[in-house]
């Protein structure tokens, strides 16, 4: 994707996520909005925009993000508005990842893992993919690693969505620091 591309896939990762009330978007309750709806605000942001470039950004989209049933797209995950997974609970693999601002560290390892102001944690299969989430909330990454299959084993539900698994929490007990990228003495 070019830079075009890349910004009109933040903005309508953010209407689909989080703008549904803020922009007045009807979705049901799995998070569809109608295409039509979407096009108009796009429209009205991006000139020039069409149906086709919707289309290419959706199934372009490194990560998934984005599902297209017929007349509606949603995002497959990350939401803060209240939408019902589509995804049916599916046993994890051993381990997962997290990537987080070092900040966060000592709440999570006391807390464990929580949604905070999205409705899911994300966990990721590879600790590449965690330093890159973490990236995006601070420079100072700390990625953790969660025994997963464990966790599952202890009764805490895991979906699939894209290549993201997704927990509602995960325990404290489960998680273990494996990297940071702070400086010495930072």
């Amino acid at each position: 994707m070019d830079k075009r591309d890349t910004k009109i896939s933040k903005f309508l990762s953010f209407l689909l996520r989080h703008g549904v009330e803020e922009f007045d978007i009807s979705h049901d309750e799995h998070g569809y909005a109608p295409i039509e709806s979407i096009m108009k605000i796009l429209r009205a942001r991006y000139k020039a925009f069409g149906i086709d470039d919707l289309l290419r950004i959706a199934h372009a989209d490194p990560k998934g993000r984005y599902e297209i049933d017929g007349d509606r797209i949603r995002a497959r995950y990350g939401h803060s508005v209240s939408v019902t997974a589509r995804a049916a609970p599916e046993c994890p693999p051993e381990v997962l990842y997290h990537g987080t601002a070092s900040r966060n560290v000592s709440l999570i390892l006391r807390d464990g893992l929580r949604p905070m102001r999205r409705q899911y944690v994300h966990l990721s299969a590879g600790s590449e993919d965690a330093v890159s989430v973490g990236r995006r909330h601070s420079r100072k990454v700390v990625i953790l690693r969660v025994r997963a299959a464990d966790a599952h084993r202890a009764g805490v539900e895991f979906l699939k969505e894209a290549g993201v698994y997704l927990a509602r929490h995960v325990p404290a007990e489960f998680i273990e620091l494996l990297e940071t990228d702070q400086p010495p003495g930072d």
